[in-house]
């Protein structure tokens, strides 16, 4: 528990700056990404490009589907964290090729970089975004 107002501020500044780096660190990525594949950025484009305003609302932002599978699938390829631990609260299954079974709450350690491009989750490892969508 947080005993004193500086420690509280300390967090939240902590949080703060965090949030900021993920952010900056998924952008460089979903650039770098863009870059690379120049037939994901022209269709991005013309997306972005029907919006009619440089302020746009909620709605609008809502309703640009491929700039949000390019976001997703950014954050697939390109995760902020690589790697990260769980623990169970029950006996639970994973429905894989070759399914994950634990029991007793054993910590189970999640490797994201290689998992988000593993053939028994994804049908192409590979970045897919300009497969689906429009």
């Amino acid at each position: 528990m947080l005993d004193t107002k500086l420690q509280r501020e300390s967090v939240y500044l902590l949080r703060t700056i965090l949030d900021y780096l993920i952010d900056s660190i998924a952008t460089s990525w979903a650039l770098f990404a863009l870059a690379k594949n120049r037939e994901i950025q022209v269709k991005l484009r013309e997306e972005l490009l029907t919006v009619d305003t440089y302020k746009p609302t909620m709605d609008q932002l809502n309703s640009l589907t491929y700039l949000d599978m390019v976001i997703k699938e950014t954050m697939r390829m390109y995760p902020p964290f690589k790697a990260n631990s769980r623990v169970s609260a029950k006996d639970d299954t994973l429905p894989l090729a070759n399914p994950i079974i634990d029991r007793r709450g054993n910590l189970l350690s999640s490797i994201r970089w290689s998992s988000n491009r593993w053939h028994a989750f994804w049908y192409s490892p590979g970045l897919i975004v300009s497969k689906k969508g429009k």
